[in-house]
C-alpha cells in the first residue's frame, strides 16, 4: 500500500493508539486478550476493600535507577494494567485476574478466563488464545501485588479457623485439610458464572453450602464482592453485606459442597444445582496449594504457617510459632561452624559473618517482623530450640494427620523419605523445612515494601541443608554417629553459589530463555525484582554486610521489561600473578594502594528476555573483562580477619615471611604455594573488584597486615585483601 493513500483519519487513530501499543509491546501481551478481559469484567461488579485500592495499584509508575547501569526497576507508565484502570470492567478484570492467578496458576488462569469468555460473550468477543490470556492475567495480577492476596487468603482462612475454636468443634485432620483444596477448572466457570449473574440481576441469588475447599471459595468471594455476601459458619452469621446475593454456609457434616443458582421468573422460583469436584495439587514441602504466595513483611511468615498447619488441625499455634522462632534465631546466632561443609566457601561463621556487626538485633527484630513474635536476647542453643519445636509439634499436630506411621516414631526431620506424598504431618514437615530456609534468606533482603511474592516452584535448596545438618549435630552430640547417610544426604553440601541461586529464586524467577552459557546476577518475578546491593554500590563494604535488594516492579530501559539480569559464563578466569608487584628487593610490605583499577564500567544489553551484563576494568593500560557472578560468589565467600590491638598500617618485613606475592585487580590468584596480598589499601571498589569466586579469601579488618598473614597461615587462607 502507498503510505500517501492511507486516509488522514486513520494516521490520526494509529496516533493516539500509538502509546498503548507501545504499553501492551513492553507487557508482551495480546491487544484482543486485555479487550477480551474488559469484557469479562463488565460482568462482575466488584465491591469492597481490594476494589478501592485497584486504581492507584494499576497506575503506579514509580522506577529506581541501578547506579552506573542504564537500567531500572520498577514500572513503565501507560503499561497494559493503567490501560485497564480506566474502566470499572477493566479494574474488575484486573481484581478477577488477581484471583485466580494467585489462588490456581497463571495457565489455569487463563483456562478458565478463555472459558468463561466461550460461556459469558458473544463469539465475536472471545478471540483470544489460552495463553494470550494467561500472559494478560499473570502480567495485571503482578503489578497488584500491592494488594497482598495472600494475606486476604490467609486472613479468610484463619477467621473460619478460629471460629471453629470458638464453637469448640475440633474437625479430624482428615477434614481441616480440605478446607484449602482448589476447584477444577470446570467447576470454578460454573461458580463464577453463578456468580456474575447473581451480581448482575436483582432476581438471582447462590447458595454454597458443604465445607471442602471454603476457604478458597470464600478467599475468592470476599476479594471480588464482599458488599453482596452472607457468610455463615455452623449456622452463625460471620460476614454479611448490604446486600445478599450470595449466601455461603459452611457446614462440617456437610464435606460435599453444592452450588444453586435460584432465579425468580415470572413469579416461579427456578432452582438449578451442580455438585462441585475439586482438584488435588498439594504438593510435599509447599505451604499451600498456590504456586506463589503474595505476603505482607509484616506478620508475612506466621500467615504461612497458619496456612501450613490449618491443613492438620484448627488448634492455637502460638507455642509452636515461638518455638520455630527460636531455633531459627539459634540456627543462625549459636550453630557450629563448618555446617556448610568444606566445599562450600562460606567462612566458618556461617551466616554471622555475613549479617554484619550487629547480627542478634537484626536477626531479632527481623524475626519479629516476619512472624510477629522476637526470639529472646539471649538467643537458646541449638539442641534445646530443636528439642521445644519437637515437643510443640508433637503437641499440636494430632498422631491421626500421620498416615505413613513413622512421622512420630522418630524427632522431626529424621524420618525416612515418603515413597509417596500423601501424609498430612510430613507435608507440614516438610513445609517447616523450607519456611525455616525463607526465614533465614529474608535476613538478608533489603527492602522498603509492604509486601512481597515467595515463589514456591523451584524450591529452595538452603532450609533443607540446614535441617539435615541440625539432625547430624544432634544425632553427634547423643553419641549416636549414623553408620549411612540419613535422610536429606543429599542437601549436605551447599556452596555459595546454591546461596546465591536461592536469593534469586526465592523472590524471583531464573529466566528459562538464557540458557547454560549464562550466569544468573538478579532475578524479577514479574511483581517484584531482587538483585545483590553490590551491584548498587559495586564496593566491599565496611563492615562487610551480605544484603539483596529487592524492588517493586521489573527490570526495564525505559521501553521494555525484562525478566532477568545475566552475564556470559564464558568469561576468562582471573589472572594468576606472574610475579610480585613489588620489586624483589622491597624490604618490607605495607598499606598501599598500586594494585587498585584506574577505570571501571558497567553496561548492559538485551539478550531475548533478560539484560545481559558486562563489566570491564582498566588496568595498567588493558581493559579485562570480569564476571560479576564470580565477584559476588568471592563477596559472599570472603573471610573478614579477626581484630588485634596493633596499629593497621604496620608494616611486615618480608624476609620472616617466606610465600608472600604483592598482588593487584588485574591478576589477583597468586601462584601455587604461595600467599598473595592484594594491594587495595583504601578503595572499596577495587577490593570487592579483587574477590574470586572458589579462592579462600580474607579482607583486613579491624587489625594489621601481619596478624591477618598469621590468621591466614593457620587456616589455609590464599587471597588476602587489604582494606
Amino acid at each position: 500500500m502507498d503510505p500517501a493513500n492511507i486516509p488522514t483519519g486513520a494516521v490520526t487513530l494509529l496516533g493516539n493508539l500509538l502509546p498503548v501499543l507501545r504499553a501492551l509491546s513492553a507487557d508482551n501481551v495480546n491487544p484482543l486478550a486485555v479487550v477480551q478481559l474488559q469484557a469479562i469484567g463488565e460482568r462482575f461488579p466488584v465491591s469492597g476493600m481490594l476494589a478501592k485500592m485497584l486504581p492507584e495499584a494499576l497506575c503506579r509508575s514509580r522506577s529506581m535507577r541501578i547506579s552506573r547501569l542504564q537500567t531500572s526497576v520498577g514500572w513503565l507508565a501507560g503499561d497494559t494494567a493503567a490501560a485497564l484502570s480506566q474502566t470499572a470492567g477493566g479494574q474488575a478484570a484486573a481484581l478477577l485476574s488477581l484471583a485466580l492467578v494467585e489462588l490456581c496458576c497463571r495457565n489455569m488462569a487463563g483456562h478458565l478466563l478463555h472459558e468463561l469468555a466461550l460461556k459469558m460473550l458473544p463469539a465475536n468477543q472471545a478471540v483470544a488464545g489460552m495463553s494470550q490470556l494467561s500472559d494478560a492475567a499473570e502480567g495485571i495480577s503482578n503489578k497488584l501485588k500491592t494488594l497482598a492476596f495472600g494475606r486476604h487468603h490467609a486472613t479468610q482462612v484463619t477467621r473460619i479457623r478460629e471460629t471453629y475454636l470458638h464453637l469448640g468443634l475440633e474437625l479430624p485432620p482428615s477434614m481441616s485439610a480440605t478446607l484449602i483444596d482448589g476447584l477444577t477448572a470446570e467447576k470454578m466457570v460454573d461458580l463464577l458464572d453463578c456468580v456474575q449473574q447473581a451480581l448482575r440481576g436483582e432476581s438471582s441469588r447462590v447458595y454454597i453450602d458443604g465445607f471442602q475447599g471454603m476457604g478458597t471459595i470464600v478467599s475468592l468471594l470476599t476479594a471480588l464482592c464482599p458488599d453482596d455476601l452472607l457468610l455463615m459458619v455452623e449456622g452463625g452469621i460471620i460476614h454479611q453485606g448490604d446486600r445478599v446475593s450470595i449466601v455461603v454456609s459452611i457446614i462440617h457434616k456437610r464435606a460435599d459442597v453444592d452450588i444453586s443458582l435460584e432465579t425468580i421468573v415470572n413469579g416461579s422460583k427456578v432452582s438449578t444445582t451442580f455438585p462441585v469436584a475439586f482438584r488435588n495439587d498439594f504438593e510435599i514441602g509447599r505451604l499451600s496449594p498456590c504456586d506463589h504466595l503474595t505476603m505482607n513483611m509484616e506478620g508475612g511468615l506466621a500467615d504461612l504457617l497458619d496456612q501450613l498447619l490449618v491443613t492438620v488441625t484448627f488448634a492455637p499455634r502460638d507455642n509452636i510459632v515461638c518455638c520455630f522462632v527460636d531455633l531459627i534465631a539459634a540456627l543462625v546466632c549459636n550453630f557450629p561452624s563448618g555446617c556448610f561443609g568444606e566445599e562450600s566457601m562460606f567462612h566458618n561463621c556461617g551466616f554471622q559473618d555475613l549479617l554484619g556487626p550487629r547480627v542478634n538485633r537484626l536477626v531479632r527484630e527481623k524475626l519479629e517482623l516476619l512472624f510477629g513474635v522476637a526470639p529472646p536476647v539471649a538467643v537458646p542453643n541449638v539442641i534445646p530450640a530443636y528439642a521445644s519445636l519437637c515437643h510443640a509439634f508433637e503437641s499440636l499436630v494430632p498422631k491421626s494427620a500421620c498416615i505413613c506411621f513413622e512421622c512420630f516414631a522418630s524427632p522431626i526431620w529424621t524420618q525416612p523419605p515418603l515413597a509417596e506424598q500423601h501424609c498430612p504431618a510430613r507435608r507440614v514437615m516438610v513445609g517447616l523445612q523450607h519456611l525455616l530456609g525463607y526465614a533465614i534468606l529474608f535476613l538478608f533482603v533489603h527492602t522498603d515494601m509492604k509486601t512481597v511474592r515467595i515463589i514456591q516452584r523451584p524450591q529452595t535448596k538452603i532450609g533443607l541443608h540446614l535441617c539435615h545438618h541440625l539432625t547430624q549435630h544432634l544425632l553427634l552430640a547423643m553419641g549416636d554417629i549414623p553408620a549411612a547417610p540419613g535422610p536429606g544426604a543429599e542437601f549436605a553440601r551447599y556452596l555459595v553459589s546454591d546461596f546465591h541461586k536461592d536469593m534469586c529464586q526465592f523472590l524471583g524467577s531464573l529466566p528459562h530463555d538464557a540458557g547454560p552459557e549464562h550466569n544468573v546476577i538478579g532475578t524479577s518475578s514479574g511483581a517484584t525484582s531482587i538483585f545483590p546491593a553490590t551491584l548498587g554500590t559495586m564496593e566491599f563494604e565496611d563492615p562487610r554486610t551480605l544484603r539483596y535488594q529487592v524492588v517493586d516492579g521489573r527490570f526495564h530501559d525505559g521501553g521494555k521489561y525484562y525478566k532477568a539480569l545475566i552475564e556470559y559464563s564464558h568469561i576468562p578466569p582471573r589472572a594468576v600473578a606472574a610475579k610480585s608487584l613489588l620489586h624483589p628487593s622491597t624490604p618490607s610490605l605495607g598499606l598501599s594502594r598500586i594494585g587498585c583499577h584506574s577505570f571501571l564500567t558497567l553496561s548492559q544489553r538485551p539478550y531475548h528476555d533478560c539484560l545481559r551484563l558486562r563489566v570491564m576494568v582498566r588496568v595498567s593500560g588493558q581493559v579485562l573483562h570480569l564476571s560479576f557472578y564470580s565477584l559476588q560468589l568471592g563477596y559472599i565467600g570472603t573471610a573478614v580477619a579477626s581484630p588485634c590491638d596493633h596499629p593497621h598500617g604496620d608494616t611486615v618485613n618480608l624476609e620472616k615471611y617466606d610465600g608472600i606475592i604483592a598482588t593487584g585487580v588485574g591478576a589477583p590468584i597468586p601462584p601455587n604455594g604461595l600467599v598473595s596480598v592484594v594491594l587495595t589499601h583504601g578503595d572499596p571498589e577495587a577490593q570487592l573488584l579483587s574477590g574470586v569466586a572458589g579462592v579462600r579469601t580474607m579482607i583486613q579488618g579491624d587489625g594489621c597486615l601481619r596478624c591477618m598473614i598469621m590468621e591466614a597461615g593457620e587456616k589455609g587462607f590464599r587471597m588476602l585483601i587489604q582494606r
